[in-house]
């Protein structure tokens, strides 16, 4: 057993019944569980039984509750706590983000066993709850900006986070036209989305041949909640030139509420919106 894995054991008691369990975490197919169920007299169960199994945090609210139906063989079973029948709640990493969590442990008509079983720290290797996570996207060579006041997504990342926090989004590429063209540039989390007044940056006004391959860049962060969302590096461009993004990247890292806050920046117009970029220009 790795130091990502902790065993534990605990005597219960129920009118008929007295069950041993084991826990440990296990990622992909939830929590297994296995125990050694005997009658008052001592001798070991064989047949099915029907177990319910709940989760509740510290606070005894109920997080999680399952049934399942185990085989029983000389006394030993095992069941996989999060791949019975749901009775309440969803078997997902946010039932772990309190780190303090208890298992109740019903078998057939009885009544639940007591004391509850505190799983303390054995779940949390499934969740990454507090491991930050980065995405990357790529393109090589050039991304047209394909038609002027039209939305181009140059590059873009998917990240899946188990919980919330916030993710940081950067975005760089090298800007090339040979004529004369405006660009406007914003990351987004939606694809082909507008130009974005309040977070776009310009490379330049105006630019003329020989101004080829201007650096842009940019960065963002997004509050997040756990699952999956997509990244975008957006342009348009006024103008009659036809201009692209060389080698364009972005990047995405995630970072878990519970590593701390991270400021999201206070933001304030700085300045009248310069007269190509405006609205309904």
């Amino acid at each position: 057993m790795n130091a990502f894995m902790r065993g534990l054991w605990m005597a219960v008691a129920l009118t008929g019944l007295t069950a041993l369990l084991t826990s440990s975490a296990h990622a992909a197919a939830g929590i297994p569980y296995q125990g050694h169920l005997t009658d008052q007299a001592g001798n070991p169960i064989n047949g099915t039984r029907p177990l319910k199994l709940t989760l509740y945090n510290g606070a005894n609210t109920v997080l999680y509750a399952e049934n399942d139906t185990v085989t029983v063989t000389n006394g030993n079973f095992s069941v996989q706590l999060g791949t019975g029948t749901v009775v309440t709640g969803t078997f997902n990493p946010a039932v772990f983000a309190g780190f303090d969590v208890f298992l109740g442990i019903k078998v057939g008509a009885d009544a639940e066993m007591t004391p509850k079983v505190h799983l303390g720290y054995s779940p949390f290797s499934m969740t990454s709850q507090t491991s930050p996570g980065i995405a990357t996207g790529h393109v090589i060579n050039g991304v047209n900006l394909t038609k002027a006041g039209a939305t181009t997504d140059i590059v873009s990342a998917t990240i899946t986070v188990p919980t919330a926090g916030y993710v940081w989004v950067y975005a760089s590429g090298q800007f090339n036209q040979s004529g004369v063209a405006t660009p406007s540039f914003w990351i987004s989390n939606a694809s082909g989305s507008a130009i974005d007044f309040s977070h776009y940056g310009i490379c330049g006004t105006g630019l003329v041949n020989g101004s080829n391959y201007v650096l842009a860049s940019q960065q963002r962060v997004f509050a997040v909640s756990a699952g999956a969302s997509t990244y975008y590096w957006e342009a348009s461009y006024t103008g009659t030139d036809s201009p692209y993004v060389w080698n364009p990247t972005i990047t995405a890292i995630f970072i878990p509420a519970a590593m701390g806050t991270v400021n999201l920046g206070a933001e304030s117009a700085a300045g009248p919106v310069p007269p190509q970029q405006q609205p309904g220009r």
